[in-house]
């Protein structure tokens, strides 16, 4: 991962006329490792079975919550990091939505946590108390609800939500 990560940096620069510091070529190089360590993970968990595809379908909350389903996305070339939630009520219904723009270089999980940390956050500020939480990182969902410590970055993140 290290090996590619210095090799992008350099057609970074020779191609796009870009430079990119060491720690950016680092921070790339822990985002890929973590990214093909969570698709082990998952690989592992599942059985060899085939199995159907099927499309996602957001579902309400019971009567009387609200669900904030929480997003983050990389951009590399610009090194932000953006987050988006959006809350509904029981029937369906918008009720409110927030974004947050960070200039930093983050691993996906890393983003994801940071993510749901700013969903947390702005719901606190709203005075809202009966509210799921909802994210597409399967490895976020599962950390969040474990016992175990982790003293990563993300594990720390983790830990704050």
């Amino acid at each position: 991962m290290t090996s590619w990560s210095i090799w992008k940096r350099r057609n970074f620069q020779l191609w796009e006329n870009k430079i990119e510091s060491p720690n950016q070529t680092l921070h790339r190089a822990q985002a890929v490792l973590n990214a093909w360590e969570c698709a082990r993970r998952v690989h592992q968990t599942h059985t060899m079975t085939e199995q159907q595809p099927h499309a996602a379908v957001w579902q309400p909350p019971r009567a009387g919550l609200l669900k904030c389903n929480v997003d983050a996305s990389i951009s590399t070339a610009d090194q932000k990091i953006s987050m988006g939630a959006v809350l509904r009520d029981s029937e369906g219904r918008f009720v409110r939505a927030m974004t947050n723009v960070l200039n930093a270089s983050m691993s996906p999980a890393e983003s994801e946590a940071w993510g749901l940390h700013q969903g947390l956050k702005w719901i606190t500020t709203l005075g809202h108390q009966k509210v799921i939480f909802e994210s597409d990182c399967k490895m976020l969902v599962d950390d969040v609800h474990s016992n175990k410590v982790n003293h990563s970055e993300y594990g720390l993140i983790v830990k704050s939500c």
